[in-house]
């Protein structure tokens, strides 16, 4: 990148931070206003805010009324959040693993999948091998249920059909599935045993998102064992991953910071 170049995306984002200076009363500014605390011209800051108006990042309330921050900043500061918070719980996630001595991993929606962002293994011979990134089936799996949770009956229709046309008899029927997810919403977390015969138990908890999306689910934290181990200390996951989800939403939702 040209120095020049440079230097103009520099004095560009100056104008956004200006609306964000904790020292600025107004939260409504004007070209003038902004050309004069830049020291730019105000033809530059009208071509700026015009490209920042362009992709939401401002709005402009009339000829004369000046500038306010849009919605896509709200949005960029939910989703940052979001994303500082998941990156939190993984310490949580480990010592979880380290407890309990089975896989722990924090899932989110991909579409009509999922991808593990993190993996938590046992430091044991044999356990339960989740790979990051892969995509997976949301019917059918535990994090997959705790990502659909809150999710309207026609939306899961469409993931559930978008399976069953490659594969019916790795989802079941309908009525099952939209059972169990009603059931799983109700008790607040979702435990499934692989019906592939590899008897693999998982439990998942939703971390549901805030703001203008409180209404749908942004990760799960889950454990997967071999059913036999899972079953010994089902309690103790369940528990777990609610304390973590729990501490989560509150941090979310404002009440605590999600390192203590």
């Amino acid at each position: 990148m040209s120095t020049a170049i440079a230097s103009s995306l520099d004095k560009a984002l100056s104008l956004l931070f200006a609306f964000a200076d904790p020292e600025e009363d107004q939260r409504v500014l004007t070209v003038s206003g902004l050309a004069e605390r830049s020291g730019m011209d105000k033809a530059q800051v009208s071509r700026s805010l015009a490209t920042f108006a362009k992709y939401g990042l401002v709005e402009r309330l009339g000829p004369r009324r000046g500038y306010q921050l849009g919605w896509a900043v709200v949005h960029m500061a939910s989703r940052a959040l979001l994303a500082q918070t998941i990156s939190s719980t993984y310490p949580r996630l480990a010592q979880l693993a380290a407890e309990i001595e089975e896989t722990v991993y924090i899932s989110v929606r991909d579409g009509s999948q999922q991808r593990a962002l993190a993996v938590f293994e046992p430091d044991r011979m044999l356990y339960v091998q989740i790979r990051t990134g892969r995509p997976e089936p949301l019917i059918g799996t535990a994090s997959g249920y705790g990502l659909l949770v809150r999710s309207d009956e026609q939306e899961v229709r469409a993931v559930y059909d978008s399976i069953a046309r490659r594969d019916r008899a790795q989802v079941g029927s309908w009525s099952t599935v939209w059972r169990q997810l009603r059931e799983i919403a109700e008790q607040g977390y979702a435990v499934v045993t692989d019906p592939g015969g590899e008897h693999v138990t998982s439990a998942a908890v939703p971390i549901f998102d805030v703001g203008n999306y409180a209404d749908r689910v942004y990760a799960t934290v889950a454990v997967s064992a071999p059913e036999g181990r899972f079953e010994a200390q089902r309690e103790l996951i369940i528990k777990g991953l609610q304390g973590i989800a729990g501490h989560a939403n509150d941090f979310l939702q404002g009440q605590q910071d999600p390192r203590g």
